[in-house]
């Protein structure tokens, strides 16, 4: 009972979930209305030549080391002039530290946070986008996401006041699905599906609504261990035998 009602009362977020990579660089390519060109660099870049993820603005610091031609550290901005309101862009830049873009909305003259906040990784992969209401100094939503070493995503899911809600998903390597989950306030309540390598589904186990067994499995498919859930918390875990070959 639990279960369903934590479903409902987070239907309405999950009507506002960015639900796949191609949606994701659409929002981030959107960010300033009045451009037909994007304001975020989506490609990684190597750590040793990082390109700045703010691709129009210009830089307000650069400094190098040692005559090294990749940055130590940098600040860059840009200001978006939209027909109604006035965006403005800060990338900060810190060697083995931090890469993050902010997004302003300009207001009396004063900038406010307003809308996706980026954190980035030593190549310029996004690994956190922040969703920050109007004016606020903690932004309760944001998106973690993980990639594979080619680059494609392997992970991407929202959290609440630091846990699981919303939409998760992960994929294989090459692209394909593997999992799509439904939390909400950290428990799960909906599994759409689990697929293998190949786009096939796998048994579930059962679970539902947030309760019952679910099936985890490794990357070639065999079931590694069988979760029991009671109102969308693990209640029990059994790791199961490798099968003989």
């Amino acid at each position: 009972m639990l279960a369903v009602l934590l479903l409902t009362a987070g239907a309405k977020i999950h009507a506002q979930v960015v639900e796949s990579p191609a949606a994701l660089r659409r929002q981030w390519m959107a960010s300033c209305d009045s451009l037909e060109t994007p304001v975020i660099r989506w490609k990684a870049s190597q750590a040793q030549s990082p390109q700045p993820r703010l691709v129009p603005g210009s830089d307000l610091e650069r400094k190098n080391y040692r005559g090294e031609l990749a940055p130590l550290r940098y600040r860059r901005e840009y200001t978006c002039y939209g027909p109604a309101d006035t965006i403005y862009f800060l990338e900060l830049y810190r060697r083995n530290r931090y890469w993050k873009v902010y997004r302003y909305r300009v207001m009396k003259g004063k900038t406010v946070p307003e809308g996706p906040q980026w954190s980035f990784d030593a190549r310029g992969r996004a690994t956190e986008v922040l969703h920050c209401e109007t004016g606020q100094s903690t932004c309760r939503r944001w998106q973690a996401l993980a990639y594979w070493p080619n680059d494609s995503l392997a992970r991407m899911g929202w959290f609440l006041n630091g846990k699981p809600d919303s939409l998760h998903q992960s994929w294989y390597d090459q692209g394909v699905l593997r999992s799509r989950l439904h939390y909400r306030d950290g428990r799960l309540l909906q599994v759409d599906g689990l697929w293998n390598a190949d786009g096939q589904p796998l048994e579930t186990g059962g679970f539902s609504q947030g309760q019952g067994d679910l099936l985890l499995y490794a990357l070639n498919g065999t079931p590694l261990e069988r979760r029991t859930y009671r109102d969308g918390k693990v209640i029990r875990l059994k790791k199961l035998k490798k099968q003989a070959e």
